[in-house]
């Protein structure tokens, strides 16, 4: 799942991946932080979503995108909700025919 918008003309992708959640967790971030700590934990989770495909981007940058941004409840559960979606593939089962047959757990 990926959002859009475009802040100074320029278009900016939210997306979260399996690495950039690892980021995340270097970070400290915490889902359950979004509520409790969101001083620290919402930053990260913007940091996240943007880190994927705008490497590039200074940590003050990101904070001013943030800023500028309306409706920011709505774009928080957004992101909570894409996060939850990228970490639910940790857990997702093989297709078939890919399936490891063997095993004694």
């Amino acid at each position: 799942m990926e959002k859009t918008f475009t802040y100074s003309g320029k278009t900016y992708t939210l997306t979260y991946t399996l690495d950039s959640i690892r980021k995340m967790d270097e970070r400290g971030f915490v889902l359950d932080e979004v509520r409790t700590h969101p001083a620290t934990a919402v930053p990260v989770l913007f940091y996240g979503a943007l880190i994927e495909r705008h490497k590039d981007l200074k940590q003050s940058e990101i904070q001013e995108i943030y800023q500028a941004l309306p409706k920011k409840e709505a774009l928080i559960s957004a992101l909570v909700e894409m996060y939850t979606d990228a970490v639910s593939q940790l857990l997702d089962e093989p297709e078939e025919g890919n399936a490891v047959t063997e095993i004694s757990w």
